[in-house]
């Protein structure tokens, strides 16, 4: 029988609630794991390892139980500005509960679901039923991210526009906690009473992050042992015996010149003993949930089983339509309010195979980060790493969102030009001796520049780098005249002096707190947001600010989206 068979079957036990049953004296214990994983949401079983991918999920994360173990909410990554839906545990039965919108946490009750919802330029948290009516923002909540609501449902905790952990009632009102949390993520204990969270530790380069443990009652902060690769985004099981966090996994890439880091699911006691990886056979991808507790005299669950379906044949990424002209798109209207969208079921709405468009106007983000290529939501600031990209750099993304023309490092020091899927898949050869890549306006042609020195290419004299044109696939390369508008086309990049927006000078003058090369920075496709990478703070210094940022057209404040980001980001259309 399939694993999602086995599934279908086994998962209704968790419907079941936490006390034991009638003439069952014995205590419960922690039901399943739900996390995105590699290939799609993984179902594990914490007691025996095993883990299972649910079907037709590779576009699917940040999965959350309802208190009842009925269903998952989860994210789609394949909507135009992701979408939270709710599913049965084994994959079936999805229906859309909001546009523009993700991380989503239910209430103790399972009647209503707090989320980010996107709006033009930030986020904002917002309380929608659970049959995707009644939605209503959260005032205060500018700019927040990752809200988690409280068993006791008192309270909301998410990460603000500082960086911060704060916590909001869910009728609206701020309430303050007994201290300052930094944190990526957040994790409620089953009683309300603390809060686990991950905190760095030691030097940047040198140290690495651990889980806290916060009594909201006395204020305390406990730091568990440490684990080794760290520990990040903890979850609370059900029982409140057990955390379950990721740990980062560093892996010799076989070429390239950095690791690529893997993270794996792992499970500790709450005092930090018994550390250890739950389930080794999976690469972890984002925070986990854990199912609601199963009574102990409750049928086990079993048949769970490595999926062995064979997956279908990818679909080819369809030719690009030639350009009819090579100007520049007009900017994209404002998008109007977010309606209130009523649920439907999945099967409704356009399939969504893994070489689908990805986010449209002010979509995803590409840029290179520790050990290989990234995609990064500037809704919400969530990241993920691309498999097998280790090696690969300057990311750019095709006009249709379907490939990323990239650079590849060869083991003798050059680079050439690939194109990869945005999901590492489908790695194809360009254009040999090459970097630098762009599009052309149709997506029909790669820009690339392509070293024409003699004899050993160490000279740095621009007239050993030529201008390329190439067809995707690698045929008709040829020189390129820089003047020819119809073939490049450049844009210096213009930002107001307020005192408070980011400023960009020439390369004479990159020095100092606040400067930036525009070589490394990108509009947003609506150009009312520009991100880039690089060193802000008040002393500059690389080893603690740098990384990819986003600031308002308008000036502000700069948010960082990805710490340890470099060269030019790449913004989807």
């Amino acid at each position: 029988m399939k694993a999602w068979l086995a599934l279908l079957v086994a998962l209704p036990l968790l419907a079941v609630g936490s006390g034991a049953t009638a003439g069952n004296s014995a205590a419960p214990r922690n039901g399943l794991i739900a996390i995105e994983g590699g290939e799609g949401i993984t179902i594990v079983d914490p007691g025996t390892g095993v883990d299972t991918v649910l079907p037709k999920t590779d576009l699917l994360g940040e999965p959350a139980w309802s208190p009842d173990g009925t269903r998952l909410a989860v994210t789609s990554w394949a909507d135009d500005s992701n979408s939270v839906y709710t599913m049965k545990p084994d994959g079936t039965d999805r229906r859309l509960l909001l546009e523009s919108a993700s991380s989503a946490s239910w209430s103790p009750d399972g009647k209503q679901l707090v989320v980010a919802e996107a709006t033009k330029l930030s986020t904002s948290l917002a309380i929608v039923n659970a049959d995707g009516t009644g939605v209503r923002t959260l005032p205060g909540t500018d700019e927040a991210s990752l809200p988690k609501w409280s068993p006791d449902g008192k309270l909301i905790a998410f990460i603000d526009r500082s960086g911060l952990v704060s916590t909001i009632k869910p009728q609206g009102g701020l309430a303050a906690l007994p201290t300052k949390i930094a944190a990526d993520g957040v994790a409620w204990s089953p009683d309300s009473s603390k809060l686990a969270y991950d905190a760095y530790q030691g030097k940047e380069g040198v140290g690495h992050a651990v889980l806290v443990v916060l009594d909201l009652v006395s204020g305390r902060e406990t730091i568990l042992p440490g684990v080794q690769g760290g520990a990040e985004t903890p979850t609370w099981s059900p029982e409140g015996d057990q955390l379950a966090f990721l740990s980062r996994k560093p892996t010799s890439a076989s070429t390239g010149c950095s690791s690529h880091i893997d993270r794996e699911l792992w499970v500790m006691n709450v005092d930090g003993s018994n550390a250890h990886n739950a389930s080794p056979s999976i690469a972890a991808y984002g925070p986990a949930s854990w199912a609601p507790a199963i009574p102990a005299a409750a049928t086990p669950v079993t048949g769970l089983t490595k999926s062995d379906e064979p997956k279908p044949a990818p679909t080819p990424t369809p030719t690009p339509t030639p350009a009819v002209t090579s100007k520049p798109a007009a900017p994209k209207p404002a998008a109007g309010p977010t309606p209130t969208v009523a649920p439907t079921p999945v099967s409704k709405a356009r399939p969504a195979p893994s070489n689908e468009p990805l986010p449209g106007a002010n979509g995803l983000i590409a840029v290179r980060g520790t050990g290989g290529l990234y995609l990064v939501d500037p809704s919400n600031g969530r990241s993920r790493s691309i498999p097998g990209t280790a090696a690969m750099w300057s990311p750019a993304w095709s006009p249709d969102m379907k490939a990323l023309a990239v650079e590849v490092s060869g083991k003798d020091g050059s680079t050439s030009i690939y194109t990869v899927r945005p999901d590492g898949t489908h790695a194809q050869l360009v254009l040999a001796n090459a970097s630098a890549p762009s599009w052309s306006a149709g997506g029909e042609r790669i820009l690339a520049v392509r070293s024409e020195c003699a004899g050993p290419c160490t000279s740095r004299d621009d007239a050993d780098n030529v201008l390329y044109a190439v067809n995707v696939d690698g045929t008709a390369a040829q020189r390129v005249d820089p003047d020819d508008s119809d073939a490049y086309t450049s844009r210096e990049l213009a930002w107001p002096v307020d005192g408070t927006a980011i400023h960009f000078f020439d390369d004479a003058s990159l020095s100092g707190p606040g400067s930036f090369d525009s070589a490394a920075a990108t509009w947003s496709p609506d150009e009312t947001v520009l991100a880039f990478t690089g060193a802000l703070g008040p002393t500059g210094d690389e080893s603690t600010d740098n990384g990819l940022w986003i600031v308002s057209a308008d000036g502000g404040t700069p948010t960082l989206l990805l710490r340890d980001a470099v060269g030019r980001p790449s913004w989807a259309r």
